[in-house]
């Protein structure tokens, strides 16, 4: 099941980064994806929590081109970790320029990474730049197996777990 969630995903990544190429060049920095505000509405109930990755199954698929990697929890923490530091608090994680070297992507990347918004109420997505957030956006894996995205240039309500893809394109 989580399998099909993630090509569904990185299908909707695809076709997400197609309908917004061409026209001006990208503003740099991070935007989030879409037009919701992350608050949550009378309607919004939490989305059930997707089955915690088994160990030695892939954590996340990350993605350039013809190049996929999907590391596991293990896989990811032999990456090394980086530290970035948002309000006052620090958070410990992978960062995104590590994780789009595993895949060739180029400099001038822009990443779109899915997973679920910070409330749990709904599939979100943020647009980075590799080269503007590629070492303030950390990964961040937390107690019970998630990926959690961290990155100075959003908002904390920004933030997104449950990450499951990254598209650098």
């Amino acid at each position: 099941m989580r399998r099909y969630l993630l090509a569904a995903l990185v299908v909707a990544a695809l076709v997400l980064a197609a309908a917004c190429g061409g026209g001006s060049s990208p503003q740099a920095g991070a935007t989030s994806v879409g037009t919701q505000s992350p608050l949550a509405t009378p309607t919004d109930k939490p989305l059930a929590q997707p089955t915690p990755p088994q160990p030695g199954e892939p954590i996340v698929q990350v993605k350039s081109g013809k190049n996929l990697y999907s590391p596991t929890r293990d896989d990811i923490e032999k990456l090394g970790e980086a530290t970035i530091t948002v309000g006052g608090k620090h958070y410990k994680g992978v960062t995104l320029a590590t994780l789009a070297a595993k895949v060739s992507a180029p400099a001038a990347a822009q990443a779109t990474v899915l997973g679920t918004n910070a409330l749990g109420t709904r599939i979100a997505g943020a647009v980075l730049s590799l080269k503007d957030d590629g070492s303030s956006a950390v990964f961040v894996i937390s107690a019970d197996g998630y990926l959690r995205l961290a990155a100075s240039s959003l908002d904390p309500s920004r933030w997104l777990v449950d990450v499951t893809s990254i598209v650098l394109s």
